[in-house]
């Protein structure tokens, strides 16, 4: 064991200590307890040096993420505006009424399988294409487009996590649909539980329900009855 160079004390390390076996006994007095030895010490700063320098890099690489999303976000008309044309048109039926949504079909295509598959250009010629949709408030695709451009989404009246889930796991967007589930997850509350678990079934979200669950399991004496009555209704 290392030994105090001013009071010839042996020193005993906090750090490496357990790995130090004396080969005979010491009496306790004789034993000076120290936070790390030198060679602990200097181990300790090399270790501190490269996080330092990893922190360091890493904050470059964030800085360098951050700037190219900031250029791929940079957009001469926003998605779903009027001024905003592309090679793909949804046309969102309301009754007599129908809104215009234009996007191009390699951002969805990129951003879902299911785009991917329709339009495939092994499939058919590449010509412009128009979708119908009956089944999806104009708001909600439009938020849709905008977030396979930017990755952004605003949930707003119009624009629930629960219209965003739906739509999301309609089209296959997996990451759309991970940030619905995100919202709904930190939304849960005795009042939707038993709709929250009947939304994660009907659109297949496992994190969603697993969420549902603990809540449950959590919360059992507070919930268990008006759960019941959910249920029974």
């Amino acid at each position: 064991m290392p030994v105090c160079n001013h009071c010839s004390q042996i020193v005993s390390c906090r750090t490496c200590n357990e790995h130090h076996q004396p080969v005979f006994s010491i009496p306790r007095e004789r034993i000076q307890e120290i936070d790390a030895c030198s060679d602990c010490t200097q181990d300790m700063k090399r270790s501190l040096q490269e996080r330092t320098k990893d922190v360091s890099n890493l904050k470059k690489t964030v800085m360098c993420l951050k700037e190219q999303l900031n250029f791929l976000r940079k957009l001469d008309s926003k998605p779903g505006s009027d001024q905003f044309r592309g090679d793909v048109t949804f046309v969102v039926e309301s009754g007599r009424l129908h809104e215009i949504v234009q996007a191009h079909q390699f951002i969805l295509a990129s951003k879902s399988p299911l785009f991917r598959s329709i339009f495939d250009p092994g499939m058919h010629e590449k010509l412009p294409a128009t979708i119908h949709v009956y089944d999806t408030s104009a708001p909600v695709l439009r938020a849709m487009v905008n977030f396979c451009y930017t990755a952004e989404i605003s949930y707003n009246h119009d624009v629930t996590p629960e219209k965003v889930l739906r739509i999301s796991h309609k089209y296959d967007i997996p990451e759309l649909k991970c940030n619905a589930e995100t919202v709904l997850v930190q939304g849960i509350n005795q009042d939707n539980l038993v709709h929250t678990i009947r939304l994660a079934h009907k659109h297949d979200s496992p994190v969603l329900k697993e969420a549902a669950i603990a809540y449950f399991e959590t919360h059992f004496a507070d919930v268990k009855n008006f759960v019941i009555d959910s249920l029974v209704k």
